[in-house]
């Protein structure tokens, strides 16, 4: 069973690849490394013939500006695009992903450089919850890089919320100790 839960690692042509994926929200505390891990994840799952998704959560900070470089990717659209339809579905979903040009099997969603939780319309957790739910249905494999605000981040919270699995991540030091046990409540 992989870090996802569902299914077992084979293909016909010899090449490993999940059978069934699912949603996993990578999240934890500032600075614990949850972005590089969600992206290495993506690397390892697509080096293998699978499809992925994954979504930047954080709002603060965007993080695809220093992830890959804009002419890497397909389109230049934003999750805040998104968040800020009254009805997010699947359509809406594939509309505003950016495909990774490196990798066929990658695509990308969260802002853009210069964006943060102001440019556009506050959303609720009913868009947050569309947004994971559309996620399901576009690819076999979502991966949700959550911001460290699980309480004030609605998009982070409800995917913590609703994902197949978690994945928390700690550093070794008390402050992440101490942030792991305010936020398990």
């Amino acid at each position: 069973m992989g870090i996802f839960g569902k299914g077992k690692w084979e293909r016909e042509d010899g090449m490993p690849r999940a059978s069934r994926g699912g949603v996993l929200a990578v999240w934890g505390s500032p600075g614990s490394g949850k972005t590089t891990v969600s992206v290495k994840l993506a690397e390892r799952l697509t080096a293998n013939g699978n499809n992925c998704l994954l979504i930047f959560a954080d709002m603060t900070t965007p993080v695809i500006p220093y992830v890959c470089p804009p002419s890497d990717l397909i389109g230049e659209k934003s999750l805040g695009s998104i968040l800020a339809a009254a009805r997010v579905d699947q359509t809406l979903l594939r509309q505003n992903c950016m495909f990774y040009k490196k990798n066929r099997y990658l695509s990308v969603v969260g802002f853009l450089k210069g964006e943060n939780r102001f440019a556009y319309p506050a959303y609720g957790d009913e868009q947050a919850r569309q947004l994971i739910e559309a996620a399901r249905e576009v690819a076999p494999f979502v991966i949700v890089d959550c911001s460290s605000h699980v309480t004030t981040n609605r998009l982070t919270c409800n995917a913590v919320l609703g994902a197949d699995r978690g994945l928390r991540l700690v550093r070794c030091d008390l402050k992440s100790v101490s942030y792991l046990s305010s936020q398990l409540p």
